[in-house]
């Protein structure tokens, strides 16, 4: 009786650590994505009165991530830094994210191994915050998809006798996945026919099958409806702008090689967990499924520039797999500890791909970049301009980090020029060659001219353009279209001066 009191509190005892650890790295590691700004500045724009939308009077989705920026909304209404909210929210979604993994070794009996592993994963810390969307989208995707079972050693996708409650919360959750990135659809699709076949063989109604989709396609659809409207089409700009059509699979296995590379373990854990596949668990063929579809589309589409953040999503039930596969390891403890100790070990002593550089292949390692010291001074250069900015009223075109200051300044017009996120035109024009995923449209200067641009945010090779220096902004600036009144404006501060 001691000992077992004696092994329970060890265990609350180490929970308490993992949480604790798990927490103070994601504070520690803090940060803001360029990408970040642009849903920055739509809630920002709503809570102004001009819509969802980038610069006043332009509809166009330039975001994937509406449900997350439908969150920042009211924040902005109330003029709160939106950045610090982010970080607030993304802590939120890490710590539910634990809360639910805690609860599944419970529930099943098992040592808290995905728990464990979560709470030592470096890019769960990272992406956490970064002021993107991905902490929700993973905390929805790994609570809907773990939703559909409750005892392992049962391995049922509910109460034969009940109601499907379980089934329909599942749906319920992935749905809110897709508004919050539209590729959530992917998820919901393969648990959708994983739940399908599972009617078939159990001899459920047709009804009965398709009940727990009912609310979800009341939730997504007329929202889809919505947004196709008022912004004139079925699909994101981003759609166009990321040219998610065009399939990169070089760039994207280099992309999933590079990160499982870094975190091996979870690669060999993967293939450990074969074990549970073998035992015909419905859990794992479910997990199994979603993860190689979701992996599958990542190389398809390239990737992404910011390293593992497109794969982050899925690492949970990677973990959750590995978990049921050290719990089939015989009866004694010893050798699930053991297990569980490689597994973590492996987490904390892992490949760093950018040891020498923090960019490879294309990818880079954003938060080494993008540090909190760096976005304080730009944060306070920009504000100190703002005034100059607003006067003058100036129309620019920014690129990757500078997106900062389209949300700093809330010039009337901004143009992001190097993707097109916030521009039709741009986005859907062809890519000649491909590199690095996401940068491949750059603006032409012809483009800008007839968009009456006056400054882009960059040097430009062109001939014949005259350069602008502002105090405190690193690099050249091209003047595009030079509106005397405009410069005038500009120019009457003496930290803008134009050098040819």
């Amino acid at each position: 009786m001691i000992l077992e009191q004696l092994k329970k509190r060890s265990a609350v005892v180490l929970c308490v650590l993992l949480f604790v650890y798990g927490l103070s790295e994601v504070i520690r590691l803090r940060w803001t994505a360029d990408d970040a700004f642009i849903s920055f500045r739509y809630a920002q724009s709503f809570a102004a009165g001009h819509g969802l939308t980038f610069n006043a009077g332009e509809k166009v989705e330039g975001y994937t991530n509406f449900l997350w920026t439908i969150f920042l909304i009211p924040f902005a209404a109330l003029s709160l830094n939106l950045e610090f909210v982010s970080w607030i929210l993304g802590i939120l979604c890490y710590i539910l994210l634990l809360v639910i993994l805690l609860r599944r070794a419970l529930i099943v009996a098992t040592l808290p191994v995905a728990l464990a592993a979560a709470a030592l994963h470096r890019h769960l810390h990272i992406f956490s915050t970064s002021g993107l969307e991905t902490a929700l989208f993973t905390l929805l995707i790994s609570a809907g998809v773990l939703q559909f079972f409750d005892k392992r050693a049962e391995g049922l996708l509910h109460d034969p006798d009940g109601p499907i409650f379980r089934q329909k919360r599942a749906f319920l959750i992935l749905s809110f996945a897709i508004l919050t990135r539209p590729d959530g659809a992917l998820i919901y699709g393969v648990c959708a026919i994983f739940w399908l076949m599972d009617s078939i063989r159990s001899g459920r109604g047709i009804l009965q099958a398709l009940s727990p989709h009912l609310v979800p396609f009341c939730i997504v659809f007329p929202i889809w409806l919505i947004k196709a409207i008022y912004y004139g089409s079925p699909v994101p700009n981003t759609f166009f702008a990321k040219s998610a059509s065009n399939p990169y699979f070089s760039q994207g296995i280099r992309y999933a090689a590079m990160f499982f590379q870094s975190y091996w373990v979870l690669g060999l854990g993967l293939l450990f967990s074969l074990v549970t596949i073998a035992d015909k668990r419905k859990s794992s063929v479910l997990l199994f499924g979603v993860i190689l579809s979701w992996l599958v589309y990542v190389m398809y589409i390239g990737g992404d520039f910011m390293f593992a953040r497109f794969i982050v999503p899925v690492v949970p039930l990677v973990l959750v797999l590995i978990e049921d596969a050290i719990g089939m390891l015989e009866s004694n403890s010893i050798p699930q500890t053991i297990a569980a100790i490689l597994l973590c070990s492996g987490l904390i002593f892992r490949f760093d791909p950018f040891s020498s550089s923090l960019m490879r292949d294309g990818v880079f390692e954003e938060n080494r970049i993008y540090t909190r010291a760096a976005r304080t001074e730009l944060k306070s250069v920009a504000l100190a301009l703002k005034p100059t900015i607003l006067k003058a009223k100036p129309t620019i075109a920014f690129v990757g980090a500078q997106a900062a200051l389209a949300y700093y300044w809330f010039p009337v017009t901004a143009i992001e020029a190097e993707t097109g996120l916030t521009d039709r035109t741009i986005a859907r024009t062809p890519i000649e060659k491909r590199g690095k995923i996401g940068h491949e449209k750059q603006a032409s200067i012809a483009y800008l001219r007839e968009r009456k641009v006056n400054l882009l945010l960059r040097p430009s090779t062109e001939a014949g353009l005259q350069t602008l220096r502002i105090e405190g902004i690193p690099g050249d600036l091209t003047v595009i279209h030079f509106d005397p009144v405009v410069m005038q404006a500009l120019l009457a501060d003496s930290r803008f001066k134009l050098v040819r």
